[in-house]
């Protein structure tokens, strides 16, 4: 039988999931109390491993669907970290600069907007006003990519280009455009096929991919998972969230958009796992294109 020395809080292999004698269990659900969180999930890595997976309260209020490992989270403007990976292997194959004006590859554009280059946009310092943030915007419908500039293209740039730094959905809007432009197929399919297929994510989509994942009509049983019982598929299923917001003093649940209006800028679904997943594959493609 071997000895074992006491573990030093947060060593690696460390039993004891905890932060200066506090349990991150503890921890989540102060976090989640405090804010008004129904349900989460969390993902602990230590490269190459992801040593935890847990789920905690709720991804559905009204079904009390459990946050588990495998459900799908709007991502939200995580987003854009794919959409800058994207650029970037398309930088790599030679098929753009950062340095390219966006109207090199986006035809239609504001004269104010041509000249802008693909790097500003990455940084958020392009000084385009926020389409999302317009009065007219509705993150619940379709709009193709001439109404979402419409949104926008009358207004002045909130600073010269270069000079500050500020978030704006319409800089990666346009990088999506951008993506589309220089591969030659839509900006899902360009994901789809060099991050999520090629790292073999099994639990990140685009919404317009939903339809394939099989998921429990829970409100046909009395909002109890029993189909289960019949068909294993089910058991530790991939389910889909849902965001609520605060109106009012009323926590009330937010209408799922098609994403089509969020594209580039926040379109994607991906559990906490496949999210950890995508960012040690990424740092391992990374080191591979070095070395070649």
């Amino acid at each position: 039988m071997l000895a074992s020395s006491p573990v030093a809080v947060a060593e690696r292999g460390n039993p004891r999931v905890e932060f200066e004698g506090a349990s991150v269990d503890a921890m989540v659900a102060e976090f989640m109390d405090a804010h008004r969180i129904p349900g989460m999930t969390l993902a602990i890595v230590q490269a190459p491993y992801i040593p935890r997976v847990v789920g905690y309260g709720v991804s559905d209020v009204e079904k009390q669907l459990l946050a588990s490992p495998k459900t799908l989270w709007n991502i939200g403007q995580m987003t854009q970290a794919y959409t800058a990976v994207a650029i970037m292997q398309l930088v790599e194959a030679e098929k753009l600069s950062v340095d390219d004006a966006v109207g090199k590859h986006v035809a239609g554009l504001p004269a104010t907007w041509s000249e802008i280059p693909v790097r500003q946009l990455m940084a958020h310092a392009s000084g385009l006003p926020d389409y999302t943030k317009q009065p007219g915007f509705d993150a619940s419908r379709e709009y193709a990519p001439a109404e979402i500039i419409a949104l926008v293209e009358d207004k002045p740039l909130e600073f010269k280009t270069g000079t500050a730094v500020a978030n704006s959905a319409t800089d990666f809007f346009l990088l999506g455009l951008v993506v589309e432009a220089a591969s030659g197929i839509s900006y899902e399919e360009f994901v789809t096929k060099n991050q999520i297929e090629r790292l073999g994510l099994a639990n990140t989509l685009f919404a317009s991919d939903l339809p394939r994942v099989k998921q429990e009509e829970v409100e046909k049983n009395g909002f109890k998972h029993k189909d289960f019982l019949r068909e294993p598929a089910l058991i530790n299923p991939t389910e889909t969230a849902t965001g609520y917001a605060e109106r009012d003093g009323k926590v009330l649940p937010v209408k799922r958009s098609r994403q089509g209006a969020l594209f580039a800028n926040g379109a994607l679904l991906a559990s906490a796992e496949d999210i950890s997943l995508w960012d040690m594959g990424l740092a391992g493609e990374v080191l591979v294109s070095k070395k070649e």
